[in-house]
């Protein structure tokens, strides 16, 4: 394809890829690439992919909305990057190789003969894989998998954050999975067949906050622990006091002589005389604050209040309770960090897969949408030549006239069937639209997608070449190079369309008319090329070739009162269409009054002897069907 085809197709792919509902669905769409002919095979599995995903958005409207909401948070999984404290290690050289990937995110060591796996109990989380770890108990925060074990397992921080990283696609994921999508259509049962391996993963899903069975009541306990405690503290000497308000002590004489004689009477007197109340207090608050710890299936400590007044509690003892609250929290964390990981580690390679066939499956959804949106076809593809009903150009920003045309084996009349055709007509008349209006339908159908018309015809071929008006006439050295590049496409074998603007801008009227009176001879000539050629010298052309050519005209019907074309779009077959310049002049002649008017007359009579005698009629007329 020569440059300005590549151009077509970048833009027409950025216009696909503005309606995609996620980046990786618009990354996947500017991948999208013409089929050639070799390749007709992959080109019809496309269109079929396509035409069922308009099927699907036409036909099952509620459940395509449904799809294009949860396939927006679709996205590429990746890995993120982060260090792990884990350490695995292993005593293999085999599966030291097999571990080597985790060395992005955590330390993997293999032990030395002279080592046993005690030497790593310095290490605070440790994985150990294959033989030589310890046997019965495993040390805390120890994780002991096979040699063969998944790395999911290996390093399960890793794959827990590999789910968080990804949580959105995952959750697109799931709430596709659950879409009750209709039976015996295509895109849907591909849609189920994507996610079919994914039962499990909105109940994983719904674990991943989890912190552990118990871990929000040992959180609790702990935040709160000494704020209880001490409040638990406070009622005691609160209770005691408010107990011992009223109470009296009476001493006998004799009583009061004991006590001269004996100076710890009265301290076990009064002790005896309050045991009762303190007693009953501190049972009191000692099932208060076991009551308390409960919740988070912690014993009460034994003598964590002294009897002694006034009733304190045990700090170290209740130390020991935040340190055994601190160890079951860890060992929560732990337990549900390894049965999440269990659980996700089969899930990886399923989503992963899932993902990949939903991005493809989402591209020509949005392919379906933007077809819908653009009143587009799929496009009939035939043997050779290009034919629209009711085509349009997509890149104009505005709704353009509609366009019915088409030369080759695919053009409708019999009599349009010539492999070359000159087109000629006003300025501003829609010519060079109409030529990137079939290459856009013809790079849209060799990728196997809807065209923007009622109905259209796309000849196979295998290269399609663009040429550009020139910008002013050549140096002798690049116009050499045009000619060079000219007879290469018009003499090498390959079915091919050529769609050419004004080239006769390469050099001066009288030899382009030569020039290309030859080339368009060689087109003829060749079996498998079709070309359409916008010019300003077909009455020349005609001549110099001395060829029935057919002369196809966008007529511009006159001009308005602002002087704009009035303008018919579908070309006229066999019609030499008038200028630009001679209908600004036939105004002129009606506008203008005395010498002016005179003056402009005339020049319209030039036009017109002009007209006659390079009038193409004969020409033409051995072309008409």
């Amino acid at each position: 394809a020569t440059s300005e085809a590549e151009k077509i197709h970048h833009k027409l792919i950025e216009e696909l890829a503005k309606n995609a509902r996620s980046k990786a669905t618009s990354n996947r769409l500017k991948l999208l690439m013409p089929y050639s002919l070799s390749r007709v095979a992959e080109l019809n599995s496309r269109r079929v992919l396509i035409a069922n995903a308009m099927e699907l958005t036409s036909s099952h409207g509620e459940t395509a909305t449904e799809l294009r909401e949860s396939l927006g948070g679709i996205s590429r999984l990746s890995w993120p990057q982060m260090r792990c404290e884990r350490v695995v290690v292993c005593a293999d050289d085999k599966v030291a190789e097999r571990l080597s990937p985790l060395k992005k995110w955590c330390r993997v060591l293999r032990i030395s003969s002279s080592e046993t796996w005690k030497d790593y109990t310095v290490f605070s989380e440790v994985t150990w894989v294959g033989e030589g770890g310890p046997k019965g108990k495993t040390p805390d925060n120890w994780n002991i998998v096979a040699a063969n074990a998944p790395l999911g397992l290996v390093l399960p921080e890793r794959t827990i954050a590999w789910a968080k990283h990804n949580l959105k696609a995952l959750q697109s994921l799931s709430s596709i999975r659950s879409i009750v999508l209709p039976k015996n259509v295509p895109t849907a049962e591909a849609i189920t067949e994507a996610v079919i391996d994914l039962k499990t993963l909105a109940s994983v899903l719904g674990e991943l906050g989890d912190k552990g069975e118990n871990s929000e009541a040992l959180q609790m306990v702990k935040d709160e622990l000494w704020k209880v405690a001490k409040q638990i503290e406070s009622e005691v000497q609160t209770t005691v006091s408010e107990e011992m308000a009223g109470a009296q002590l009476s001493l006998q004489g004799s009583d009061m002589l004991d006590m001269l004689a004996d100076a710890n009477l009265l301290q076990r007197r009064i002790a005896s005389a309050t045991e009762e109340v303190i007693d009953s207090a501190i049972t009191e608050a000692n099932n208060d604050l076991s009551t308390f710890l409960g919740q988070a299936g912690i014993n009460l400590p034994r003598g964590i209040f002294s009897s002694a007044w006034p009733p304190k509690l045990d700090r170290s003892a209740l130390e020991k309770v935040e340190i055994e609250i601190d160890e079951r929290l860890e060992l929560d964390r732990t337990q549900t960090t390894l049965r999440l990981a269990r659980n996700l580690t089969p899930l990886i390679s399923a989503c992963d897969s899932a993902i990949r066939s939903l991005i493809e499956v989402d591209a020509w959804l949005t392919i379906a949408d933007w077809a819908q949106k653009e009143e587009c076809i799929m496009p009939k593809m035939v043997k050779s030549g290009v034919w629209v009903d009711k085509g349009r150009h997509l890149l104009l920003g505005f709704n353009p006239d509609p366009v019915t045309y088409g030369i080759g084996e695919a053009a409708k009349l019999k009599g349009d069937r010539q492999s070359v055709a000159l087109l000629t007509g006003a300025n501003s008349g829609g010519k060079t639209t109409l030529l990137e209006m079939l290459a856009q339908i013809t790079i849209l159908a060799h990728m196997g997608l809807p065209v923007p018309a009622k109905a259209a015809c796309v000849g196979h071929i295998e290269k399609l070449h663009i040429i550009a008006k020139a910008s002013g006439t050549q140096s002798a050295g690049a116009l050499e190079q045009t000619l060079r590049k000219l007879a290469e496409v018009l003499t090498t074998p390959g079915k091919r369309l050529v769609l050419a603007d004004e080239l006769e801008a390469i050099t001066e009227p009288g030899a382009a008319a030569r020039i290309l009176a030859g080339m368009f001879g060689a087109a003829i000539d060749h079996p498998d090329i079709c070309m359409l050629t916008v010019t300003h010298l077909a009455p020349q052309l005609l001549k110099a070739s001395g060829r029935k050519l057919r002369i196809d005209g966008i007529e511009a019907r006159g001009l308005d009162e602002n002087l704009d074309l009035i303008v018919d779009r579908t070309p006229r077959r066999n019609h030499l269409a008038r200028s630009t310049p001679e209908l600004i002049v036939r105004r002129l002649v009606q506008q203008c009054e005395g010498d002016a008017q005179s003056l402009f007359a005339d020049i319209l009579a030039g036009f017109s002897d002009e007209a006659d005698s390079n009038s193409p009629t004969t020409s033409l007329a051995s072309v008409t069907a």
